[in-house]
């Protein structure tokens, strides 16, 4: 995966079809950059292809962060079942508020229960690639109004379908800072 700065992203997220809503605003630049990694040392590099095994645990992340500013992260797929059909809308993967920065580094540490447990890539056999987007917002003081989701069986991936991210982020008043992504088929 070529190497992409903050500066051309938005051209990059253009042709990947991730610009624009719900996933940006109009306008929208990145202003930090989101590392997010794995224990098996795959790393998300901005579209690169990773295996579902490899993604499949809790992702590490680092960023800059804002002394006094708390963070929540996304992992949505909007690929679901097929990225030229995907009429079961956004998946919600994993849903973390609370994130903290570690003064001196770019480490977290998250501080709130999780909201929606990390549940990695599972696209359906035949289905091609999906794309899997990690979004890193600000939060306003006070964090997010979801506190926790309450999924009758967590594991079910069917309760995490159709979510409206655009309406999740107006309602929480979140401020999108950076953007990553990677992609996983069957």
């Amino acid at each position: 995966m070529p190497d992409i700065s903050l500066a051309s992203l938005p051209e990059h997220l253009k042709k990947n079809e991730l610009y624009g809503a719900p996933w940006t605003p109009e306008g929208w630049v990145p202003k930090v950059e989101l590392s997010v990694s794995y224990p098996s040392g795959a790393k998300v590099e901005q579209g690169n292809v990773l295996t579902c095994a490899d993604s499949a645990p809790d992702p590490i992340l680092e960023f800059e962060s804002e002394p006094g500013a708390t963070y929540a992260i996304v992992m949505a797929d909007p690929d679901a079942p097929h990225r030229s059909w995907p009429f079961l809308g956004i998946v919600r993967h994993y849903l973390q508020g609370g994130i903290t920065g570690v003064a001196g580094s770019t480490k977290v540490q998250i501080n709130n229960p999780v909201t929606t447990p990390h549940r990695g890539p599972g696209p359906p056999p035949f289905t091609g690639l999906h794309r899997y987007v990690y979004l890193l917002y600000k939060e306003p003081a006070g964090g997010l109004l979801e506190k926790q989701t309450t999924f009758s069986d967590p594991a079910s991936i069917t309760q995490r379908m159709r979510w409206d991210l655009g309406a999740f982020v107006k309602e929480n008043n979140l401020e999108l800072i950076a953007i990553n992504f990677f992609q996983a088929r069957f």
